[in-house]
């Protein structure tokens, strides 16, 4: 037995368990109403980049579930022959929204969105009614599963595929997500949850078995682990809104094909995790290990994203 086949035959071992809500479908089915019952209003500006020559670059502004005003980098190429895929890109955390010559090259578009209140300019006002414990982002509001900051992140993710999707340089056919780490996350939540997505890549994604990486802190759930150490009455509570959070249980719901990575040396977001969400994902679904890798974007999986990308 190889080394890649040991370490899945491990993970195999240690898949960790759902924590699956009854009411988890409807809660996300209302959630999604929710967002879409506030009217989309999008602007875009063109900008000049060093690479107008082969493809255009547009600032977009957009309306979002509440007063925030999402934004993303959307990029296509000049020469296209029609309506062409597009790739919803989702950067990692405290990151920020970027230009992808290297996915546009391959014949696609790319919106690239910027998460509220992290890297970016794009601001968070929504109205939180709890303060962070110590000012850390991730925890606004952790009581309440409606109003979470992460809640806040994952229709943000959906609202981009909305936006997009109404482009008409666009094919509404061919949208797929794309991200790492936190970006990860988002693209999974995106394909599962938009109705809009035709494929998934999902790169270490976070958010995967919550207990688990509540029990490490490693990651964002540092931060959840530090308020709980203060507060532990909480813990309890917390966790039960995390749980409609938790990757490992958006995984059941997740039907069209997705791409995976894991790394077996990340810290951040812990492979048995990760595995543990490929493991419950009900869809075509196919799995990267990357030896040795720590946390972060790895060359083999760039590059089949984008062989991918340019078949699509």
């Amino acid at each position: 037995m190889g080394f890649i086949e040991e370490k899945e035959a491990y993970y195999q071992r240690n898949i960790q368990p759902l924590t699956l809500p009854d009411d988890f479908e409807a809660f996300w089915r209302s959630s999604v109403e929710r967002l879409r019952a506030v009217p989309l209003t999008v602007s875009r500006e063109r900008l000049k980049t060093p690479y107008d020559k082969t493809f255009f670059t547009d600032l977009v502004t957009f309306s979002t579930h509440d007063k925030t005003v999402g934004t993303a980098y959307f990029s296509w190429p000049v020469h296209a022959d029609g309506p062409v895929p597009a790739v919803v890109h989702y950067h990692g955390g405290s990151g920020t929204k970027d230009i992808f010559p290297d996915i546009v090259s391959t014949g696609v578009a790319c919106f690239s969105a910027e998460a509220r209140g992290q890297g970016g300019l794009t601001l968070d006002r929504a109205d939180y009614d709890e303060t962070s414990f110590n000012g850390l982002a991730y925890t606004k509001n952790i009581f309440n599963r409606d109003t979470f900051y992460q809640m806040n992140l994952c229709l943000d993710a959906i609202r981009a595929v909305d936006v997009v999707s109404t482009f008409p340089e666009i094919d509404p056919k061919r949208i797929v997500t794309y991200g790492g780490s936190q970006g990860g996350t988002l693209s999974v939540v995106a394909a599962a949850l938009s109705g809009k997505v035709c494929k998934a890549f999902s790169l270490e994604p976070s958010w995967c078995s919550a207990p688990f990486r509540l029990a490490r802190g490693s990651g964002v759930f540092k931060q959840y682990q530090s308020f709980l150490k203060s507060y532990p009455e909480y813990t309890d509570q917390v966790l039960d809104v995390l749980r409609y959070f938790d990757l490992t249980n958006m995984a059941t719901i997740l039907h069209v094909p997705t791409w995976f990575a894991l790394s077996t040396a990340d810290e951040l977001c812990p492979p048995e995790t990760v595995y543990s969400c490929y493991h419950y994902a009900a869809c075509e679904k196919h799995l990267m290990i990357l030896p040795f890798a720590p946390h972060g974007m790895h060359r083999l999986f760039k590059e089949f994203s984008r062989e991918e990308f340019a078949n699509l």
